[in-house]
């Protein structure tokens, strides 16, 4: 299953299917954390919809994907921090 899921400094965020262009599995994708804190995801030049997901929601998350599998990783490419 291809669950959207990326983990970055022990936060999980989940790109939202609301996204035109989705990444593949082994796609870049850029996480740019800003200095008030606020996360942006780029993919192909464009902000990517997302939600961070709390515990509750990656329990469910986890159960469902141990019955079909496990979730989505999207591979991280650079890192930035905005001023």
């Amino acid at each position: 299953s291809n669950d959207y899921v990326i983990r970055y400094e022990n936060r999980l965020f989940q790109i939202t299917k609301t996204n035109k262009d989705l990444p593949k599995p082994k796609n870049s994708i850029i996480l740019r954390e800003r200095l008030d804190g606020t996360i942006k995801l780029i993919f192909n030049n464009k902000e990517l919809n997302f939600i961070e997901l709390d515990k509750k929601s990656l329990e469910k998350i986890s159960s469902w994907s141990n019955k079909r599998g496990h979730f989505y990783c999207a591979k991280l490419g650079v890192i930035s921090i905005e001023l």
